[in-house]
């Protein structure tokens, strides 16, 4: 779970602070959703506690390469968000997505290296942002 506490809007998306109820962890996540459909996560309030999936926005790379974290695959299972695939990961004890056609999960893999540029927040408490239906 994770409480909504501050949002940043702008005219089409906007950036929100969720904090993890469980780690405390602060993640700013990108909100496009209004960009792609007026059923979006604008119903979010701040203060208000949402069940949220949120993704990593970047590329599997080398762990020579700057910037890369080390992220624990949780499964190898293919997790479904709408219509898209995706793997689910850990960094610390916090859970995010990842595309799955970015990761080339070899049998038994345990971890890969991810770059990452922003968090978007995906789903929230079971709406799924359309540009994944």
């Amino acid at each position: 779970m994770y409480e909504l506490i501050d949002v940043i809007a702008s005219q089409m998306d906007r950036n929100i602070f969720l904090k993890n109820t469980i780690t405390g962890t602060v993640d700013r996540c990108f909100d496009y959703s209004m960009m792609v459909s007026n059923d979006n996560f604008e119903f979010m309030k701040i203060g208000i506690e949402y069940n949220c999936k949120i993704m990593l926005f970047g590329e599997v790379v080398n762990e020579s390469t700057e910037g890369a974290q080390k992220v624990l695959v949780v499964t190898d299972e293919i997790q479904q968000v709408g219509n898209t695939g995706f793997i689910k990961v850990r960094i610390g004890a916090d859970e995010y997505y990842v595309f799955s056609g970015d990761v080339d999960l070899k049998q038994n893999q345990k971890f890969f290296f991810y770059r990452f540029s922003r968090k978007d927040l995906i789903e929230v408490d079971g709406k799924v942002n359309h540009d994944f239906d």
